[in-house]
């Protein structure tokens, strides 16, 4: 070999160690460097993180949903916060109270081919199981709230078997559950070791009628302070099994007349029922009309896909202490004014629903029955103006009588399907509400619900113009809350995105 070729690769090498040998300097330098920055930062304390773990943890809690029911996502508490630091993670999964809630939803779709074609029916979720058992865990024997929504599909029987060992922390419970469902639940929550002592709110919406409603109720039978029940399927097969002597709030859905009476007798405690009527049944050779005289709050509807019952519930009753009172029901209508005579209640809270010509003119007469109302929701349908000039007849015809129908009105809500109505009444009816002479506690808000798609063009005449929306600031000026809202959306004061109610069940 070349000794010239040789000695240059010779020098290369020796060149390399060269580079090696510097470049290990510049990395220790650089290490040196690092080690004192983060002993620099070691002695960086983050407010946050001094707060003392009691404190944060009442700040944690203020970050669950108002309404209670907790839906298992990374994106919101209480597993958002677990991802943040070791010590708000030590802190988030010892923090029991953080954990007793969970709301399950369960999807609905194609789950396989069949022999006959596709199984629609929930998709199963191996995790759920898992997931719930590990969830209740961390509450520690604390009161628990729990929510199962299944549409139409069956649950696993290893998550119905899940709710048996917090069976006596329950506190609400609310299930969405298929026939299969009801026998699953029954066979593994039927012994003796299974009771419901601390249930306090339970809502039972079932797929099905007779047998599997009654086998569900009889799990229940063990819930001696249940106070809200909400039997959302078939009610004729839940309640005449059992009594719950400290109920004091009861739901109905496609319920019968005869079984909300029944209702009202069996509960004697209640201070508030809510039903919707389905079938019309014959009450007529009822003995005598019942006085509920705990009940102070009444909410009645008609269930869809039935006519309204030509029997009008109201007829049977007196409730001398009755505060609220909701009335989406035709046939209770005609005789409210009559109710309101035989009842000599003092209502607070007035909600009706205006499908007729004839009912608006029998609004003055309820007017004057009613003087002590402070909040009045209306579904006007078409009749807007019309009933709008219910409360405004008395000052135009007659200004030196009693000038208000309604002097105790705060709270004045109105839901129409009108397209054309004028705005120019509606402004002179807020602008009396705020007379003293007229009316000497003057109104505080009006809320105006619009029933059509505001991103139809066809339909934009009935929101209001510039002009009107002027005088609508000016009116706000002076002291009233005013909003405009269609479906979903608060159209005025501002543009955005509305959500009314929290998250409700089902």
């Amino acid at each position: 070999m070349d000794k010239s070729v040789d000695k240059g690769k010779r020098a290369r090498i020796a060149a390399i160690r060269n580079e090696v040998v510097a470049l290990r300097l510049s990395i220790e330098v650089l290490e040196a460097e690092e080690r004192d920055l983060e002993s620099d930062l070691a002695t960086v304390v983050y407010p946050v993180l001094t707060l003392p773990n009691e404190i944060t943890s009442r700040i944690f809690l203020q970050c669950l949903p108002s309404h209670g029911r907790v839906r298992p996502s990374p994106r919101k508490a209480p597993l958002i916060l677990a991802q943040i630091c070791r010590q708000w993670r030590e802190i988030a999964l010892s923090t029991s109270e953080m954990w007793c809630s969970i709301d399950l939803s369960f999807q609905f779709g194609y789950i396989g081919r069949q022999p006959n074609g596709r199984e629609y029916g929930d998709i199963p979720n191996d995790g759920a199981t898992p997931l719930l058992l590990e969830w209740l865990s961390r509450t520690k024997g604390r009161p628990t709230s729990l929510t199962l929504r299944s549409r139409h599909g069956q649950l696993s029987s290893q998550i119905l078997a899940a709710i048996r060992p917090f069976a006596i922390q329950s506190h609400r419970l609310e299930l969405m559950l298929t026939p299969q469902d009801c026998h699953s639940l029954f066979a593994v929550s039927s012994d003796s070791s299974v009771a419901f002592l601390g249930l306090r709110d339970l809502a039972v919406h079932c797929y099905s009628r007779g047998p599997s409603a009654q086998s569900l109720a009889s799990i229940f039978k063990a819930a001696p302070v249940l106070r809200t029940l909400r039997i959302l399927t078939d009610p004729d097969a839940f309640l005449p099994l059992f009594s719950y002597p400290r109920l004091n709030s009861l739901e109905l859905r496609d319920t019968s007349m005869l079984t909300l009476l029944d209702a009202l007798i069996q509960f004697p405690q209640l201070s508030h029922i809510k039903a919707c009527l389905n079938e019309p049944i014959n009450v007529s050779g009822r003995p005598y009309i019942h006085t509920a005289p705990y009940l102070q709050s009444l909410i009645l509807s008609t269930y869809c896909g039935f006519t309204a019952p030509a029997d009008p519930v109201l007829d049977w009753l007196t409730l001398p202490n009755l505060r609220r009172l909701e009335l989406d029901h035709e046939p209770q209508f005609h005789v409210l004014s009559s109710f309101l005579t035989r009842s000599s209640c003092v209502l607070e809270h007035l909600g009706l629903s205006i499908t007729t010509r004839e009912q608006i003119g029998e609004l003055p007469d309820i007017w004057q029955k009613c003087p002590s109302i402070t909040s009045l929701e209306i579904n006007a349908d078409e009749y807007i103006l019309e009933f709008v000039m219910t409360l405004t007849i008395h000052v135009n015809r007659w200004p030196d009588l009693k000038p208000s129908p309604l002097p105790c009105l705060r709270a004045l809500t109105v839901t129409t399907w009108k397209l054309d109505f004028g705005y120019e009444l509606l402004m002179h009816c807020l602008r009396d509400t705020m007379d003293p002479k007229r009316h000497p506690l003057p109104l505080q808000s009006f809320h105006l619900k619009l029933c059509h798609d505001p991103s139809d063009t066809q339909h934009s005449i009935w929101l209001p113009s510039k002009l009107i929306q002027a005088e609508l600031g000016r009116i706000v000026a002076e002291g009233i809350d005013i909003r405009i809202t269609t479906p979903g959306v608060l159209y005025w004061p501002d543009k955005l995105n509305y959500v009314e109610k929290g998250e409700t069940f089902p």
